[in-house]
């Protein structure tokens, strides 16, 4: 009876188990504390931003690079890593906005979305592979920031 009772426990356990670790997916290990950085101004109203982009392959790595590039310039206060080290504020500046507009963005970030027109040129800095299937890149991302926010004014998301 005790030997039915140890290996029926042991069944039980195992089966919880390997069923809680059946949930997470293999990205969903994978953390980074990269934060996209302000790292240069070239012409007028555009700036160069450090950024990561994680994916299967490095092209989807580097796609999701650029839409990170874009997403951070609206969303997230940025900061400079050059001059006086001050921050480059979001474009929007309520942060409901986002999933208000959800269809919008849904659109504007696809694939072959509308982030694209602001993107004016890359360098790639680093690559890296997280496990066997996600690969990472930093990237030098040169944003329109001006064009940017002339669209999104265009559009009544932001005034």
């Amino acid at each position: 009876l005790r030997r039915v009772l140890r290996l029926s426990g042991l069944a039980i356990c195992l089966v919880l188990f390997f069923t809680s670790c059946s949930r997470y997916t293999a990205g969903s290990f994978i953390t980074s504390s990269f934060e996209t950085q302000v790292i240069a101004t070239e012409m007028s109203d555009t700036y160069v931003l450090r950024v990561q982009g994680i994916g299967d392959t490095y092209s989807e790595a580097e796609r999701q690079a650029y839409k990170q590039a874009v997403h951070d310039m609206i969303f997230k206060n940025l900061y400079k890593a050059y001059g006086d080290h001050s921050m480059l504020f979001a474009l929007v500046n309520d942060p409901r906005i986002e999933k208000q507009e959800e269809a919008y963005f849904s659109d504007f970030f696809a694939d072959h979305g509308g982030y694209r027109k602001f993107i004016l040129g890359t360098r790639k800095r680093k690559e890296s592979s997280y496990s066997e299937t996600l690969s990472g890149r930093i990237i030098n991302v040169a944003v329109n920031r001006g064009e940017l926010r002339r669209k999104l004014v265009a559009d009544g998301i932001i005034k």
